[in-house]
């Protein structure tokens, strides 16, 4: 049992004669195994504090959750680099999460012991967001990241508690998308009419198959089937670095391996077998790539999301598409959008979209899109009389 005391009694010479003084009290227990255990001294300023420490230090022993104090002894921002690479995660999001914790949680809790966080030290963390400028949705898209760290802190016995519990979260704003994000037909033969020559395909892949902008860069002959495309890679972040050795990567939200196959009709197979025939195939890693960057300096890399944001915004200046700052009025992921919504305009059904753009979760579909489905109620209501209208049978007697 935890036994608590004071050194000025027990170690002085002379020991202390005040009944009541004002110096220190120590608990004194041991980790769990027995008289085996490791004993451990803990320094207190009142006795309350000792007595309080002593009996949770038994009661955490009796119900197995008991924490060795010195494994929380360790700096947050020592422990991120372990907890990355404690997760299997693709090269760009691993780089994603590595820069979000260098630039927001570093500077608030980065210093701190592990085992000293508390919930306040998470709420200081999402008001230093808020300041910072990020939108609701991203700061509650990485608390859930920061909540994922912390349950692995918990999991690897650093913390006992979850400091992310009852936080303060900012509202977010729905997350249906707005018609004016969606381009049109017309607008999208505009923009691809300014895009350059071997990018235009890209154009098309995004906006009649749904493509992600990094899958469309990925895109390689072999992806094409009788009737359906099979998308298993997509353009790293470092595609257009030649030396790179890993310019494709795997799918967002997917494991080395993992495909999708979409659907295509007559239109979006003419423009890649025109493609093809005007531009051939670049061979790289293994596979015939459809849309390569060919350099100003002679060198031949792939397009990435950053380096095409460059073209698509002179394509949008070309064709009109800006706003009055001259900034464009959509984004490539619009193409995505215009793919989604003409499907579920069409009565598509949302789980088989949901699927072919890739989602991680129906529910995002839902969300995103879920207010371009066609109402139901007269089509519900016609196949509900019609059931209800069919003549009964006549059993015999």
């Amino acid at each position: 049992m935890a036994t608590e005391f004071q050194r000025c009694k027990t170690e002085w010479t002379p020991p202390c004669e005040k009944p009541r003084c004002d110096h220190g009290w120590t608990t004194r227990y041991r980790e769990p195994g027995g008289r085996s255990g490791k004993q451990r001294e803990k320094s207190f300023r009142t006795k309350r504090e000792a007595v309080a420490f002593g009996t949770k230090m038994e009661a955490d022993k009796d119900a197995g959750t008991y924490l060795d104090p010195s494994r929380g002894k360790i700096l947050v921002r020592d422990l991120v680099p372990n907890w990355l690479d404690d997760r299997v995660l693709l090269e760009d999001t691993k780089h994603n999460y590595k820069t979000f914790f260098e630039m927001w949680i570093e500077p608030v809790i980065g210093r701190r012991m592990i085992g000293t966080i508390r919930r306040t030290d998470a709420q200081k963390l999402i008001n230093a967001m808020i300041e910072g400028g990020l939108s609701a949705k991203t700061i509650n898209d990485r608390m859930a990241l920061v909540g994922s760290f912390f349950r692995w802190c918990i999991n690897d016995q650093r913390m006992s508690e979850h400091p992310c519990i009852d936080l303060r979260l900012p509202r977010m704003a729905g997350q249906a998308v707005n018609d004016d994000d969606i381009p049109d037909l017309d607008q999208i033969h505009a923009l691809e009419e300014h895009m350059p020559e071997i990018t235009k395909l890209g154009i098309w892949l995004m906006s009649g198959l749904g493509l992600r902008s990094a899958e469309a860069w990925g895109f390689s002959e072999d992806c094409v089937r009788e009737d359906t495309v099979r998308i298993y890679q997509q353009a790293s972040r470092k595609a257009n670095n030649p030396d790179f050795m890993h310019p494709l990567v795997p799918l967002k939200h997917r494991a080395a391996g993992e495909y999708r196959d979409i659907p295509f009709g007559t239109v979006i197979g003419d423009k890649i077998a025109a493609h093809i025939d005007r531009h051939g195939v670049w061979e790289r890693s293994g596979t015939g790539l459809l849309i390569p960057h060919h350099r100003a300096d002679g060198r031949t890399v792939l397009y990435t999301s950053s380096t095409i944001a460059h073209w698509w915004a002179k394509a949008s200046k070309a064709a009109g598409l800006v706003d009055h700052e001259g900034k464009p009025l959509f984004h490539p992921h619009g193409l995505r959008h215009f793919f989604a919504s003409t499907a579920l305009t069409n009565l598509v059904p949302i789980h088989e979209v949901s699927r072919w753009l890739g989602h991680k979760s129906i529910k995002t579909t839902v969300d995103v899109y879920g207010h371009l489905v066609p109402a139901s109620g007269s089509r519900f209501r016609i196949a509900m009389d019609n059931a209800l209208s069919q003549p009964q049978l006549q059993l015999a007697a």
